[in-house]
């Protein structure tokens, strides 16, 4: 899903790097509060919980996308290809 973005990424001039970056803030970190999704089984199987009950000690999933939209808004750690 990540490579439909590369054109916009490429359009404008944003390095390949942060847009592999903004695909692991917002996939692959949510990934386990996806209840029906294999992290969210698997987590749910291991720890014997919900998703709903680990929810709250799972800070890093819900946070690193609030922060990956700062980074964008703010245009801080968006390099572009010149920057090389």
């Amino acid at each position: 899903p990540g490579r439909m973005y590369l054109p916009a990424y490429k359009k404008l001039g944003i390095r390949m790097d942060v847009a592999s970056r903004t695909c692991e803030d917002s996939g692959t970190v949510t990934s386990p509060l996806v209840p029906w999704g294999l992290c969210g089984v698997f987590f749910t199987g291991a720890l014997g919980v919900g998703t709903l009950e680990y929810l709250p000690y799972a800070f890093l999933c819900y946070l690193t996308p609030i922060v990956a939209i700062a980074y964008a808004i703010t245009g801080k750690f968006i390099w572009k290809e010149k920057n090389k």
